[in-house]
């Protein structure tokens, strides 16, 4: 069953869909797994793993890995109207697997919504999309910490560490409180370079540079056989920004 007959429609991915109908592209007699694992080559190949794995028989693997990919998009997508349309099939598919019992999709409904709320309140000073469904959100982690706590490496602590560190004050924000969720995640995936990364922004927003650093060089020394294999081009992407941030707390 295809989720994304809308994205077809568009021209501009018109021939990566008929790729995989009718297989004229190399890529399209790959696995959806092993073009899944080369989207980082092209924003064509994410699409065509999106799509791949929409298509497949619905199972708890294939849900996660069409999340996944849709994620990857999420980043290397610049279109906001495109942006729009993969959140808005993301979110009917995420629908119908709560309907049908799957307590992950509490989890990447709630990422899902929160990335369709940023992008329709954009640069907005009063962000009216992301404040009006704040508690929904927050009560789908909720659940999915109860649930599945450790679905997408620790993801519900880990999300829910980013909002109380990146909201203000005035409605809730508390950066303690996201250093006891974002060690948490941290503690039960440290290898997963997202986990590490927010970890040590709250440690310096909490004048803890030393032990942020720390974290930030065990990222960049991370061996590659410790690396998620769903998560490589993520890490490297990740590694970036801890030298980064490395650089910007020793000038």
């Amino acid at each position: 069953m295809k989720i994304f007959k809308n994205l077809s429609a568009l021209s501009r991915l018109l021939p990566v869909f008929l790729a995989i109908v009718f297989s004229h592209s190399a890529a399209a007699s790959l696995t959806c797994d092993e073009t899944y694992q080369r989207r980082d080559q092209g924003i064509e190949i994410a699409y065509q793993a999106l799509e791949c794995f929409s298509q497949e028989s619905p199972n708890l693997e294939s849900y996660r890995k069409l999340m996944l990919s849709a994620l990857w998009l999420s980043k290397a997508e610049t279109s906001k109207d495109l942006k729009l349309k993969l959140y808005t099939e993301v979110l009917k598919r995420t629908e119908k697997e709560i309907l049908e019992g799957n307590s992950e999709a509490y989890y990447w409904r709630a990422v899902f919504v929160t990335f369709e709320c940023n992008e329709l309140d954009g640069k907005s000073p009063l962000p009216t999309n992301i404040l009006g469904r704040l508690a929904s959100i927050k009560a789908d982690l909720r659940k999915a910490m109860e649930t599945t706590p450790l679905v997408h490496y620790s993801g519900p602590a880990r999300i829910l560490g980013i909002m109380y560190t990146s909201m203000p004050g005035i409605v809730g924000g508390s950066d303690k409180t996201a250093l006891e969720l974002l060690t948490q995640a941290h503690q039960a995936h440290p290898n997963f370079s997202q986990n590490t990364v927010w970890l040590s922004k709250v440690l310096i927003k909490l004048r803890k540079p030393d032990e942020a650093k720390a974290l930030l060089n065990s990222l960049l020394n991370l061996d590659s056989k410790l690396v998620p294999q769903d998560w490589i081009p993520e890490t490297k992407v990740d590694q970036l920004e801890a030298e980064s941030i490395l650089k910007n707390i020793d000038e």
